[in-house]
């Protein structure tokens, strides 16, 4: 397995017993201490062994007989015997601990040479060279095979090991290997090699095997190096080749004892990975005249034919837009070669680029494999103003602006409807985040982003330990669209979805970003979360991406990437009902504005939004005439007031102005007063959620917080959950969960004497009226609170969707869906559909 020189093997056959030189032992061994020692962090660059591979030196050479007198114990005493206190050990070191293990393995030598000699003929002359195999290859028949890879070679080690060949880096050899070894799992990992089809352990690896190899000089003769400036200083060009070529023997299967080595060469090898290289993402090195052939003809055109189907290996110039750094603008050609290379299949641009810099230098390798994608579809970095045109379009699309107006009403609360269905998919008591996952879903089922994979895909080539970790990662997918949805991509985008994955990824992570600088967050460590905010700049990003037009611009508003109908009006003034005011759009908040007409909308009605009563229409029922008679009543009143103080915060009880519950709280009364045993924890839990949430956005509490207002909706919500199958008003429904709970503090409690002081003297709610209608027949579909029937609040679709109906907020005014138009609210007051009043109306109604 490791090491020895292969002209200092066994002594010649011939004598009987020739004594071997000094010399012969001492090049042995020190092959077999490099092997295995590590190089120190130091500026000497002096290697050690640590005591672990000392052990495993001596296992791999069977020099440990547990029978016998060589013990892997009697090895460690020898290793600590010759350092003591220091965890590694030099060459010397090394050296005096094999003659200590000659002495105790062969006693009956008298001398200690003697007993080297013997060791080194009976175990360290059987060590195999690992590199002899590979300086092999370096042969005049190796170097014609892979000459037509040359300069592909060379400009891959020039392009990522830029600081080998600098003579101007001076910094210590630890760092400078360091440096390599993360190009060179760059370089793999930027060709779709690694981790895709070689774990990344095991180019690590090889990156370590091929540095304790030493390169002759024919290879550098080959690459034609005279300095240290191309030949490179630490990892040189000829332990890149090497590397490539234990690479591609780990990528296909090439065993050394195999069958299938004796058909395939050390070159063809190389040759071969090389050739895998090539049908990744394109936009970096063209190594075959196959993929010359698909790529537009401006590239193409460079490249000559070479003998076993290779090519001269130029440099294919990367795609560089706008704001990315790269030099010159886009003209009319550009646009032929993107429509060359999408009915090829590939993305490239036709601005001329550079040689590929190595990480110290630039950090832009993410460009070249998504650059084409961004000029497609016109994205490109937030940093710039011009972010590239959209197809079809000849006007630079703008970035989103820091400010943007809100729009009218009803789009407003579209948006915030759409982020609260969204944040609470999976997770009923977030209200105030989306993840990357959520957000995708939302834009697959808008109809913006391709659902399908696109392409083969194959998992023939894997482990089964990680096909299964695959596995589990795609088991993620059930997630990413509503299935049981209709999709509103039909009529909006005939020609297909419009965004691609890395459009997407790219307006996620600039929405976030923008709301980080904002926030002065940018040391701190924070998850890839949008909230309500940059949700709303996300979406504007789409809208202009979609639907900009300049002000100037004659043409329509309607016109979309994805081939959406056309309108013949310009953006025309938004009226808002409740400022009476006409405001004219700028042509950003108008791309918005499209938006939000021709996707949210459909999206919204797809998703059927209102298909449930939910806590706005509760909170209105709240703020009519009989339920402001039952709750202001003596007899209820006072009992929700010893309920709502004895639970209440403990930091807060001084005053009950300022007394608030937590969810704690909340969740202790639903025990005491066995609410628990019909309702679970997590439909109480989402109660209590959108009861704050409903408060919160009033301003009166936090949003973990619940006043006494908030814990009155909170028995509504639950008295309809209980009793919406029994009696068919809200009235009744209530009442009869304040009978359940005078009898459960008259019998529940009684192992809770201090729960049972509340209702020591008297019921919690004395001279309760009884329910005056059971409920006869099956429940009513749809009810509402105007035509007479039930309300339902329903936990199996989110109640946050609609929070927004209820609570205002100085860009979002709300509207009530109730049965009809008009709704009388206590006190005699009119409630109009729209009125921007309403929840605080009903929150004084409750006060008063």
């Amino acid at each position: 397995m490791v090491v020895a020189s292969p002209g200092a093997l066994a002594p010649d056959v011939g004598d009987e017993r020739q004594p071997i030189s000094v010399e012969t032992i001492e090049h042995t061994l020190s092959e077999i201490f490099d092997f295995y020692a590590t190089r120190a962090h130091s500026k000497c660059s002096r290697s050690l062994m640590k005591s672990m591979k000392f052990q495993k030196m001596a296992l791999d050479a069977d020099l440990v007989d547990e029978g016998g007198r060589l013990t892997s114990a009697r090895v460690d005493l020898i290793f600590k015997k010759l350092c003591g206190n220091c965890p590694t050990m030099t060459f010397e070191q090394f050296m005096n601990g094999c003659v200590q293990i000659a002495l105790v393995k062969y006693p009956q030598e008298n001398k200690a040479h003697q007993a080297l000699g013997l060791l080194y003929e009976e175990h360290f002359s059987k060590f195999l060279n690992p590199h002899a195999e590979l300086l092999q290859n370096f042969d005049p028949s190796f170097f014609d095979e892979i000459r037509p890879l040359k300069e592909g070679i060379l400009t891959l080690y020039q392009g990522y090991f830029a600081q080998e060949t600098n003579p101007h880096f001076q910094q210590q050899i630890s760092s400078l290997e360091s440096s390599s070894m993360k190009s060179f799992l760059a370089c793999f990992h930027d060709f779709e090699i690694a981790p895709n089809l070689v774990p990344k352990p095991i180019v690590l690896s090889v990156f370590r095997e091929v540095m304790k190899g030493k390169i002759p000089n024919e290879v550098f003769e080959f690459f034609e190096c005279e300095d240290v400036c191309t030949r490179g200083r630490l990892f040189t060009i000829g332990h890149f080749l090497l590397g490539l070529y234990l690479v591609g023997k780990k990528l296909f299967g090439l065993a050394s004892a195999s069958s299938s080595s004796a058909s395939a060469s050390s070159g063809q090898v190389v040759f071969q990975l090389l050739e895998r290289m090539d049908v990744s993402t394109p936009g970096k090195i063209i190594f075959t005249a196959e993929r010359a052939k698909s790529l537009p003809l401006t590239t193409s055109a460079h490249l000559t034919a070479a003998h076993r189907g290779g090519a001269s290996f130029q440099f294919c110039p990367e795609s560089r837009e706008q704001g990315f750094g790269g030099g010159g603008g886009s003209s009319s050609s550009d646009a032929e070669l993107m429509n060359t290379s999408k009915n090829s299949g590939m993305s490239h641009g036709g601005q001329s680029g550079q040689r590929p810099l190595a990480p110290s230098a630039t950090g832009n390798r993410l460009h070249s494999t998504q650059i084409g994608s961004l000029t497609h579809y016109g994205g490109s970095s937030s940093s710039t103003s011009a972010r590239g045109t959209a197809s079809g379009q000849q006007h630079p699309v703008p970035v989103v602006p820091d400010m943007i107006r809100p729009l009218g009403e009803q789009h407003e609360i579209l948006i915030s409807q759409l982020f609260l269905y969204y944040a609470t998919l999976g997770d009923p008591l977030n209200r105030s985040a989306i993840s990357s996952l959520k957000f995708n879903r939302f834009l697959r089922d808008a109809g913006l982003l391709p659902a399908e994979c696109q392409g083969a895909v194959t998992y023939d080539h894997m482990q089964p330990k990680k096909r299964a970790h695959r596995a589990q990662a795609l088991s993620r997918q059930k997630l990413s669209v509503s299935a049981h949805q209709p999709r509103v991509n039909a009529e909006a985008f005939p020609n297909g979805p419009p965004l691609t994955q890395v459009d997407v990824d790219l307006i996620f992570l600039q929405a976030i970003n923008w709301e980080r600088k904002k926030t002065n967050s940018k040391g701190q460590q924070h998850r890839h979360l949008l909230n309500e905010t940059s949700w709303r700049r996300a979406l504007c990003d789409i809208g202009i991406r979609l639907y900009y037009q300049p002000r100037d611009d004659a043409s329509a508003l309607g016109g979309a990437r994805g081939g959406g109908a056309s309108s013949s009006s310009k953006s025309s003034p938004t009226t808002d009902p409740h400022k009476n005011s006409t405001t004219t759009l700028t042509p950003v908040e108008a791309s918005l504005e499209s938006l939000c007409r021709k996707v949210l909308q459909p999206a919204a009605k797809a998703l059927d939004f209102q298909s449930h009563v939910d806590v706005s229409n509760y909170a209105v029922e709240m703020g009519k005439q009989q339920m402001v008679d039952l709750f202001h009543s003596p007899n209820v009143s006072e009992g929700i007031a010893k309920i709502f103080t004895y639970y209440a915060d403990q930091s807060a009880r001084t005053s009950f102005a300022k007394s608030k519950w937590t969810v704690g709280s909340f969740l202790k009364f639903c025990i005491d007063f066995e609410i628990t045993e019909e309702i679970p924890h997590l439909p109480l839990q989402r109660i209590f959620q959108d009861c704050a949430h409903v408060e919160s956005v009033e301003g009166r509490t936090s949003s973990s917080e619940l006043s006494k207002l908030g814990f009155q909706l909170c028995l509504v919500l639950i008295a309809v959950k209980l009793n919406r199958m029994e009696f068919s008003t809200l009235e009744d429904q209530v009442l009869a969960l304040l009978h359940k709970l005078n009898h459960a503090a008259r019998t529940g409690m009684r192992d809770r004497p201090t729960v049972m002081s509340m209702s020591r003297r008297a019921q919690l709610f004395p001279s309760l009226a009884e329910p005056r209608g059971k409920r006869v027949g099956s429940s009513v579909a749809g009810g509402g609170a105007g035509s007479g029937g039930p309300l339902y609040y329903s936990s199996s679709t989110s109640p946050a969707v609609s929070l927004s109906t209820l609570t205002t907020n100085a860009t979002a005014p709300t509207v009530a869906t109730l049965g009809g138009p008009n709704h009388i609210l206590a006190g005699g007051g009119v409630l109009k559909a729209g009125d921007p009043q309403l929840s605080e109306r009903f929150f004084r109604t409750l006060r008063n």
